[in-house]
This record gives structure tokens, C-alpha cells and sequence, in this order.
């Protein structure tokens, strides 16, 4: 059975009241109160974002049958009418639906106009935030978190595979270099001039440590200090042991965090001190 011709058909333009931009396209119909505004994708975009209340439609002329009617759209919405900075239109007239040439038009859009990709990029973001803020989407980003997954023996030795070779050799971007510390500043060096800073005063490694403002006090002369003199010779003799004793089991047996272990460590604090066989 043949499909019933809508009663009908007229070429229609939505626009953008805020910022003026518009859509042109066809529609078929029997009622012509149906509420219709547009398929287009950026015109979809643009009611997203900015509300359908500030988009406004109007027929610009009626056909008499739907073939009548593409071929006008046809002569309306041409290359040069995509062109227009204020058009929404992806593709030219006369064939309806989004396809592969709209596809190929919208791709160009983005890859040569600069704005258009940085304005369509926000705007989705925001339109997407508020779909997942009303509850019409989900929000990906939590749905798959990798938080709390677990990967088989299998699915571990397969990742170390695919990935075998690629971080090694020029191909690390800490290739050849290494870090240094002193007073509270970090620096990476080349390892070729390691020896010369280490002569200097400074130290392999890298610290959260924060550089003091100068009068502050260090050692014994600091009220705050839960070491004494005997105490800190004692870390540094624990610390130069053959026994490897941790910095953790160090800091537990005097009362005090591991940063000031490593601080004593690194001649950060209690420089002063020297310990001697």
C-alpha cells in the first residue's frame, strides 16, 4: 500500500534568537501546529543549549507535493548558503536526513574552522553535563571508573606485553637524566653533570620538602624539636647501618615522621651533625 501524502508541505526557518544563527530545511505534514523546529544536528545543539524558548519558526513558502518540495530546498540550502558564518545547515537541500555527506561537511567544519570546533566542543560539554546533572544520562566518567577493578594473571601479562618496549631508551621522557635535591629544591639534571652538583651540596632524589623562610631555627634551637643532639647522631648511625634498617621502623622507634628521617637523611636538618665510625 502506497504511503499517504501528508495534506502539507513547506520549506521552514528556525532561528537562533540570541545570536541570530539559522536552519533551514523542509517538512511534510498534517497538522501544521505539530510543534515541529528542525532535525539538524547543530540546530539540535543550539536548542540544547540555549532552550527551544529562544529559538523562533517560519514557513517561507508551501509546496504542493514532497517531491516539489525537495527540489525547492534544494535551490534554497547550496554550497554558498553553507558557507554563511550564521547558517546551521551541514549540507545542501533536497535530500533529508544526516548522512554521509553531512557527515563529510561537518568534519571539514571542524578540521579548518577554528571557532566553530572550540564553540561546538564547549557546548557539547555543557549540554552533556546538564543531561547527566537531570538525570537523562549517565555519567560515564563514574559509570566505568577504574576504581576498585581488579585484572586477571592473564589480562596483567597481556598489558606488560603491549606495552614491553615502549618507555625505555630515548623512547622515557626521564631518559638520561635524574633528579637532584637541596634546601627544598628539586631540579633534573643530566646524569653526565650528576657529579658536579652532588660536589656542590646536593643530593639524588626529589623531595615534597618546602625551603623555611631564614630565621627559621633548625636542631636543638628549635622549641618545636622532638630530637636532641645524641638522638640525631643515633638515626645517622642507623641510617649508614649495614643493616638497612627502614626509614618507617627509624621514625617509629623515635617518635617522629618519616619526612624528618628523610630530612636528616638528605642534610636537610641537622647538617651540623657529623657522624663518625
Amino acid at each position: 500500500m502506497a504511503r499517504k501524502q501528508k495534506k502539507y508541505h513547506y520549506i521552514y526557518k528556525t532561528t537562533n534568537n540570541l545570536n541570530g544563527k539559522y536552519y533551514i530545511g523542509m517538512h511534510s505534514t498534517h497538522n501544521l501546529e505539530d510543534g515541529y523546529m528542525g532535525s539538524g544536528k547543530r540546530l539540535w545543539s543550539s536548542m540544547n543549549y540555549h532552550g527551544k524558548d529562544n529559538h523562533s519558526v517560519e514557513i517561507l513558502e508551501f509546496c504542493d507535493s514532497r517531491e516539489e518540495l525537495r527540489k525547492r530546498e534544494s535551490e534554497m540550502v547550496t554550497n554558498d548558503l553553507l558557507k554563511e558564518d550564521l547558517c546551521l545547515n551541514l549540507k545542501v537541500g533536497g535530500e533529508g536526513g544526516w548522512h554521509k555527506y553531512a557527515n563529510a561537511a561537518f568534519r571539514r567544519k571542524m578540521e579548518t574552522d577554528e571557532s566553530f570546533r572550540v564553540t561546538f566542543s564547549k557546548r557539547m560539554t555543557e549540554t552533556n553535563n546538564k543531561r547527566v546533572q537531570s538525570g537523562e544520562h549517565k555519567n560515564w566518567s563514574h559509570t566505568y571508573s577504574w576504581s576498585g577493578k581488579t585484572f586477571t594473571d592473564e589480562h596483567k601479562s597481556n598489558i606488560s606485553k603491549s606495552k614491553s618496549g615502549t618507555y625505555t631508551g630515548n623512547n622515557n621522557s626521564q631518559y638520561g637524566t635524574c633528579w637532584i635535591t637541596k634546601c627544598g629544591e628539586d631540579k633534573k639534571v643530566n646524569v653526565l653533570e650528576l657529579t658536579g652538583y652532588l660536589t656542590n651540596g646536593w643530593s639524588k632524589g626529589r623531595s615534597n620538602y618546602i625551603k623555611p623562610p631564614s630565621n627559621k631555627k633548625f636542631g636543638a634551637s628549635n622549641g618545636n624539636s622532638k630530637l636532641d643532639e645524641e638522638s640525631v647522631l643515633e638515626i645517622k648511625k642507623l641510617l649508614l647501618s649495614e643493616d638497612k634498617i627502614s626509614t618507617t621502623n627509624i621514625a617509629k622507634r623515635f617518635g617522629v615522621s618519616r619526612p624528618t628521617i628523610y630530612d636528616i637523611k638528605n642534610g636537610k636538618t641537622w647538617s651540623h651533625l657529623t657522624f663518625l665510625n
